[in-house]
Formats: C-alpha cells, structure tokens, sequence
C-alpha cells in the first residue's frame, strides 16, 4: 500500500479555470499558526476568534452563539457552500460527488434513525436530497421519487434494523452504499493517481470499521453489513480483524502493506485511543499523497487535494472547538488534529 498511491498525474490543461477557483479558496484552509492560536487559547471564545480570522470560513463565525449545535451547523454549512462551489463547475462535479455523497448519506443516517424512533427532526439534514420526499418514502410511499442509490440504502437499511433490532445496522447499511458508490468513481475516473486515491480509501474505511467493530464486541453477522468485495481487503481478512487475536490483526496489517499506520510498532491494543491514533494516521496518510498535487496547474488532482484537505479542516475545527467547549487540555488535543494541507 505505500507505494499503492504514488502514480503519476494526470497532465490535463482543461481543469485551469477550476484550478484558479481552487487557490482562490484554498485561502480558506487552517495553517499551522491559526491552528496553534486555537489549541492554546484558553476559552472557546478565544479559538472562535482565531476562526474568524480565516478568509470564507471566519464570516460564518461571526456573531455565533457558543451553542455546540449552532458551531457544528456552521461548520457544515461552511463544508457544503465549498463542496457546491467545485460541484458547480462541470468538471468538478464528478470529484465533488465523493463529498456530497457523504453529506447526503450521513443525512440519510439522521432521519431514518429519528424515523425509526419516531421521532422529528429539529432540523432538516445538510445535502442535495429532498428530505421531505425522503421522508415520505420512509412512511410508505413507495412511489415517491428518491433517487438511486438512496432509494436502496434505505430499503435495505430499515430490513437491516427489522433483522437486527440494532440502530447500528442502519449506518453500517449506509456506509457500504457510500463505499460502493466510491468504488463506481474509482472505476469511472480517467487519472490512474485519482482513482488510487479511491480505493485506498475505500480499503482504509473498511479497515478502520472493523476495528472499531472489534472494539465494540459486535457480532460477526452484524459487522458484516458494511462489507462489500474491492480488489484489495479479502472478506477473510476482514473477519480477522474483527475476530481474531492481536497477533492475527497484526498479521492482516502486514500483509496489507500497512504497519507503518499502527501507532507502536508490532503492536495492537484494544483501546479507544489507540483506534483514534490509527484513525489519525490514517487521514495524514491519504492526505499525504494528495500534498504534492498542491503546485500542479493541471489535472484533476489538485481540487480533489483541495476537498479532502477542507474535510480534514472540517474536522480539525470540530476536534478543536468541541474541545474548548468541553474543556479539554491543549496536549489531549493536538494528540488528535490532522495533518493541515499547507505548512
């Protein structure tokens, strides 16, 4: 898998007017001193302020109240307007698709789960879907128009939960929906760099799913849900990192190429913070090999770099600001931020 992602790029001069759309939002992202302003300032207030500092990303910060929902809601927002913004260019569509797929798929998430418990949300969910069509489907109106492969999830999903009795089925449902609708884009793509990145990212979400099945002593039948066949993680190996011995996942980490994510060498705990930090390392390294891409003028490659570092930032703030909210120390936090796309 290390040398899984290093290809060449694709040498295409059509992306350079979404390319300089790119740099000019790429003044949106966290460097290094914002970051370090809001892990050492002292209240919440304080890393609010640094935020606001940050070109498109500060204006939604301004005159917010300190609610944990209204900081999430702004974040995501804020995450949304970027992603539509690529997805409004003709060729950025297509790489914008990995992201609204995730804002919709989460969103899907949300309101069938209020749906089985019968309950409203306050709020409809951030994406591209009509949740109010959505909704209705759910209820029973199968002829309501939801669009494939939304449409399916949700069936599934609901005969998931009637088999299991288990809410948890309802995300691991959604979460191979939206990885075989990633492995359609690593199909699909016309850069060989790109459509590595894909699938290592589809394996890498697989691999961090069964570790955290593991960690949760779920069953097998259960865990199995998010499965699906890729030319890279056997269903056997998936099992065993769910199932086996420490030795045997260490094993299934070598003989996948990636050791070198584990946080101690030849070693595996079963301990939250230890999946956290291979989590971690997990995203540095997806985003490490989209980092080069950040001084090409051509190809593809450079707005999905752009993407994922802005869902990395995402995350950062989320870490950071819920962090202060809660009161955590400054060290427990920067045991947990990603990498920042520029230095």
């Amino acid at each position: 898998m290390k040398t899984f992602l290093q290809v060449h790029p694709e040498r295409s001069s059509k992306y350079g007017y979404l390319i300089g759309r790119v740099r000019v939002l790429e003044r949106s992202l966290l460097n290094y001193r914002v970051l370090d302003s809001m892990l050492k300032a002292e209240s919440l207030e304080q890393a609010i302020r640094a935020v606001q500092e940050v070109p498109y990303l500060g204006e939604k910060f301004q005159a917010l109240s300190y609610k944990l929902e209204d900081l999430n809601q702004a974040l995501n927002e804020h995450h949304l307007w970027v992603v539509n913004e690529i997805a409004s260019h003709k060729l950025g569509k297509d790489l914008a698709q990995f992201f609204v797929m995730q804002f919709n798929f989460l969103g899907l998430k949300l309101q069938l789960k209020a749906f089985l418990a019968r309950k409203n949300l306050e709020k409809p969910p951030i994406g591209t879907l009509q949740w109010s069509r959505i909704l209705r489907f759910m209820s029973g109106e199968s002829g309501e128009f939801v669009p494939e492969p939304y449409r399916l999830a949700i069936q599934e999903a609901m005969a998931a939960y009637e088999e299991h009795s288990n809410i948890q089925a309802v995300e691991l449902v959604m979460d191979r929906f939206y990885l075989a609708e990633l492995l359609k884009l690593y199909s699909e793509s016309s850069s060989r760099a790109i459509r590595n990145w894909y699938l290592a990212y589809v394996v890498l979400s697989l691999l961090q799913a069964a570790l955290r099945l593991r960690l949760q002593q779920r069953k097998l039948d259960l865990a199995m849900k998010i499965f699906l066949e890729n030319p890279f993680l056997k269903s056997s190996d998936f099992t065993i990192l769910i199932t086996g011995s420490a030795e045997k996942v260490l094993e299934v980490f070598a003989s996948l190429g990636l050791a070198f994510l584990l946080p101690e060498e030849g070693s595996y705990r079963e301990d939250p913070a230890f999946l956290a930090d291979i989590e971690r390392n997990i995203d540095n390294y997806l985003l490490q090999h989209l980092k080069p891409y950040r001084i090409v003028a051509t190809g593809p490659e450079p707005i999905l770099g752009f993407l994922f570092a802005k869902a990395l930032d995402i995350k950062n703030l989320r870490i950071v600001l819920q962090g202060k909210y809660f009161g955590l120390p400054e060290n427990v936090l920067r045991q947990k931020i990603r990498e920042c796309y520029y230095e």
